[in-house]
């Protein structure tokens, strides 16, 4: 719409820790965590703000392309899930009875 009544930004950010180490000390797994800050805010100056964080790991091969891939992999799987999670969130938010009441 031309003039919504509430805008949503998001902040992410993408962070990866070692998870399985071999004998010759190298990473066989990772972990990938992805953290999504959300702020609603209302064209009356309400503010509703919410926190989604999704982890998830992958296998690390001699195939750096491989092992690129499936980190992309990771990543996107916990982006969808809190994309579908925000929505939820969104829609009870505005369907709550006190922003219904406004």
């Amino acid at each position: 719409p031309r003039n919504p009544p509430y805008t949503l930004t998001s902040r992410v950010s993408i962070s990866t820790s070692s998870l399985g180490v071999s004998r010759d000390d190298t990473t066989t797994r990772e972990k990938v965590t992805v953290t999504v800050h959300f702020a609603l805010t209302g064209k009356d100056g309400t503010d509703e703000k919410f926190k989604i964080r999704r982890v998830s790991g992958y296998s690390e091969t001699q195939s750096k392309y491989a092992t690129l891939e499936a980190k992309n992999d990771a990543i996107n799987r916990n982006l969808r899930e809190i994309a579908n999670d925000a929505r939820s969130r969104v829609a009870a938010y505005l369907k709550s009875p006190s922003v219904q009441g406004s």
